[in-house]
């Protein structure tokens, strides 16, 4: 598959259609994740699929409502992996360690295209070597 560059609605409707597919693994690392988008991916994808789930989740982020609080219960009932990196400003998706999303969306309605008031923002999609994954 070629690189491809991705621009708003092109990138949600991309990663909702990976999500749909992925049969083995989903891995998400955004700094900022609202519940909304999450859940919204999670109706997409196979409950036999394995999903991890990093987020920076400082505490500023939560009070400024950048991230919800209750992604974590939300991805504790569905049986995921959550996990905090403090340092995390990456906006990545891994589906199925044959395709990466990357760039600059949070998992947010905004940053998906999806709100009135969204961000535009770009996104590379392309396929990983082995050594992509650091595996």
């Amino acid at each position: 598959m070629e690189n491809v560059i991705l621009i708003n609605e092109e990138f949600s409707d991309e990663i909702f259609g990976q999500c749909q597919d992925s049969t083995t693994s989903v891995e998400i690392y955004c700094a900022f994740i609202k519940r909304a988008t999450i859940e919204r991916m999670g109706t997409l994808i196979d409950p036999s699929v394995n999903v991890s789930v990093v987020a920076r989740w400082r505490v500023g982020d939560l009070f400024a409502g950048v991230s919800d609080l209750s992604v974590y219960e939300y991805c504790e009932s569905m049986g995921w992996k959550f996990g905090i990196k403090l340092s995390l400003h990456a906006k990545v998706f891994i589906f199925d360690d044959r395709k990466v999303l990357l760039g600059r969306a949070n998992t947010t309605e905004s940053g998906f295209g999806l709100s009135n008031r969204s961000n535009d923002e770009g996104r590379a999609e392309f396929t990983p070597e082995v050594s992509d994954l650091g595996r």
